[in-house]
């Protein structure tokens, strides 16, 4: 496998394939946080569609879907705590805080920073931001996240797509994606297309969809 494969993989990677090691790039949250005291329960589906812009990647289709179900909390000052498990040993919990007020009608964007968590194997922090906009009650919204792994070996991605050249790759993982939060009754569905890529490379990734559903407070 030759230097630029592995990075396709890994930017491949940090799929939310965990099986094989890695991490998700979904949101299915738009940029408006709970109000204080406000819970909704979630769950979503990963990876319903895998696509690589290299050719050579051909690992990465070898799980159809990823579940995941998540909590979301609302705390004072627009700030909302979120905890997500990816089936089957991925946890996620992030902070985010919406710095717009409420009554700010032309968009909504909570920057958000994330640990994760793979049971027995890595550990990084996610750093990212939401913008998105309320239309008539549906709202389309853009996120933008870049990994930093602070516990990493090459055995723990030993079952993954690759095992060489970690230092350079593992740091260098970007994820950007597009959504909409469509509510339908008591709940709002999230399908939302994700593009993960390596370092500032956007020809060197793997485009993904999945569907994201979370209950509506009352």
């Amino acid at each position: 496998m030759s230097k630029y494969t592995v990075a396709s993989c890994v930017s491949a990677g940090f799929l939310a394939i965990v099986l094989s090691g890695c991490v998700a790039s979904s949101n299915f949250y738009t940029g408006r946080t709970l109000g204080s005291g406000k819970f909704s329960p979630g769950i979503g589906v990963d990876d319903l569609l895998i696509k690589s812009t290299d050719e050579a990647v051909t690992s990465s289709s070898s799980v159809a879907f990823v579940p995941s179900f998540m909590f979301a909390y609302g705390l004072p000052l627009r700030l909302e705590a979120d905890a997500r498990f990816v089936i089957p040993r991925l946890l996620e919990l992030s902070l985010r805080d919406q710095i717009n007020p409420r009554s700010f009608r032309i968009f909504d964007f909570a920057p958000d920073v994330t640990f994760g968590d793979l049971f027995g194997g890595y550990t990084y922090l996610r750093y990212g931001g939401t913008l998105s906009k309320d239309i008539g009650g549906i709202e389309p919204y853009v996120h933008y996240s870049l990994y930093q792994f602070l516990k990493a070996t090459s055995t723990d991605f030993s079952t993954s797509f690759f095992s060489a050249s970690l230092a350079e790759l593992t740091n260098e993982d970007r994820a950007i994606g597009v959504g909409v939060g469509i509510p339908l009754g008591g709940f709002e569905l999230y399908p939302e297309f994700d593009y993960q890529y390596f370092g500032n490379n956007l020809n060197r990734g793997i485009y993904t969809f999945g569907i994201g559903i979370r209950g509506i407070p009352k």
